[in-house]
């Protein structure tokens, strides 16, 4: 940050302090960027409690004797306000814990999607790295759901060979998924 614009956070800052309209005006606009991200939910009629909480909680901190100023005043207020909003969606929450059946499919939100298809990717990028016979076991064995009992009576082995060899197999996956991490 440069001197300059840490002297304009200062600024603002000091004018915060002293309850310069201006000033609270441009932070409560921040905080109300934060707020109304459709993210959060946050209905209408709650939003102006939630960023006057913000303000409230802004204003402590700023006027903390051992408050010490060094940085982006926007990050501090944004900081403020994400927190806030957790806090409002925590309030919400309902008294039973809601069971997986109760979210419709693909309910999870982005994060959750990017985190399946990251995990898809990597999955197919070891398991492509697999041998034909480990990738055969596997599907049997992972997507199928065939116990070890029913592998071994189909490939015509005994139940022991298909665990040592499903082993191995696991243990292979596991080196490629080393191996990718390092790449």
């Amino acid at each position: 940050m440069t001197p300059m614009a840490r002297s304009a956070g200062e600024g603002v800052v000091a004018q915060l302090r002293r309850g310069d309209p201006a000033a609270v005006a441009r932070v409560a606009r921040l905080v109300a960027l934060v707020i109304n991200d459709k993210a959060y939910a946050i209905p209408q009629r709650d939003r102006p409690d939630v960023i006057q909480n913000v303000l409230v909680d802004l204003w402590r901190t700023l006027v903390k004797p051992d408050f010490a100023f060094s940085g982006n005043i926007d990050a501090l207020v944004r900081t403020v306000a994400y927190r806030r909003c957790v806090d409002w969606l925590r309030r919400q929450r309902p008294a039973d814990p809601l069971e997986d059946e109760q979210f419709p499919t693909g309910a999870h939100g982005p994060d959750g999607r990017l985190m399946r298809k990251e995990r898809s990717t990597r999955g197919a990028a070891i398991v492509s790295r697999l041998s034909e016979a480990c990738r055969a076991l596997m599907h049997l064995r992972v997507v199928e759901e065939l116990p070890h009992r029913e592998i071994a009576s189909r490939q015509g082995s005994t139940e022991d060979a298909v665990r040592s060899r499903f082993y191995k197999c696991v243990k292979a996956a596991r080196r490629i998924a080393v191996e990718l991490d390092g790449a």
